[in-house]
């Protein structure tokens, strides 16, 4: 079993809907006149109200494990520290009072806590913060999913020509509706102007035979007038000679175009 392996049990341990996990993690600049400390993994619960920075040291050899000095300087980095060894090369009592212990299953399928590890209430670094965001971080675009920066501004473009697409179509609907609405006035104008100019006309018509509309006279009263002026018998025979007329002209019309 090698380091590779034991990480990937590791990152079961710790799925990435509840817990960041960033392997190889370094605590500060990459390249510094000291030597920056650097995580198998580090791992950050997601949570606000139970915060937990867990750093792992991963071992797969004994000399490893016993030779290993520069474990305490993870401990500023994290609330709770953890080796995680391959099965059999750690005893019992072993572990350092500020450390944890997880050791892999003898079936190599899981990782079993063997020593809790101490839960320290430490400040973290903002260098360890930094480097992630820097390095190791993709932007994350809403709340489910991570896109590069790359991919973030062409979607951004994408959204922007989008909403220039959308602006043109409510532009292009309103400029259609607006035309609409004018021409639907014009023709109910046009309307008003014809039934104005017959009224007119019927105003015109009924003065000429000696009703004047503008006395204020109700509807009734004009029916009543124009009664009077067609029953008279003067105004019926001279009906008769127009409609004989009409028909003498009509006659003619056929006779011309035989």
């Amino acid at each position: 079993m090698n380091a590779v392996d034991v990480l990937n049990l590791l990152l079961k341990r710790y799925p990435s809907e509840k817990f960041v996990n960033v392997p190889e993690c370094k605590t500060g600049e990459t390249f510094s006149a000291t030597r920056t400390p650097r995580f198998d993994l580090w791992t950050m619960a997601r949570s606000w109200a139970h915060p937990r920075f867990i750093g792992s040291e991963i071992k797969v050899a004994r000399n490893d494990f016993m030779t290993d000095t520069k474990w305490p300087s993870y401990l500023p980095f994290c609330t709770e520290f953890y080796f995680v060894t391959a099965p059999g090369i750690v005893k019992q009592g072993e572990i350092p009072e500020d450390a944890g212990w997880m050791e892999v299953s003898k079936n190599l399928k899981t990782v079993l806590t063997r020593k809790k590890a101490p839960v320290r209430r430490v400040q973290i670094p903002e260098s360890i913060f930094i480097y992630i965001l820097m390095c190791r971080s993709k932007i994350v675009f809403g709340t489910d999913s991570t896109i590069s920066g790359r991919e973030l501004w062409t979607n951004r473009l994408e959204e922007i020509n989008g909403n220039k697409r959308l602006g043109w179509e409510v532009a292009e609907k309103i400029r259609l509706l607006v035309k609409k609405d004018v021409n639907d006035i014009i023709i109910e104008n046009n309307k008003l102007k014809k039934e104005n100019e017959a009224l007119a006309y019927i105003k015109d018509s009924i003065q000429n035979l000696g009703i004047n509309i503008d006395e204020g006279l109700r509807p009734y009263q004009i029916e009543r007038k124009l009664k009077d002026i067609f029953s008279n018998p003067e105004v019926e025979r001279l009906k008769k000679e127009i409609d004989l007329l009409m028909n003498v002209a009509s006659k003619v019309r056929t006779l011309i175009q035989e």
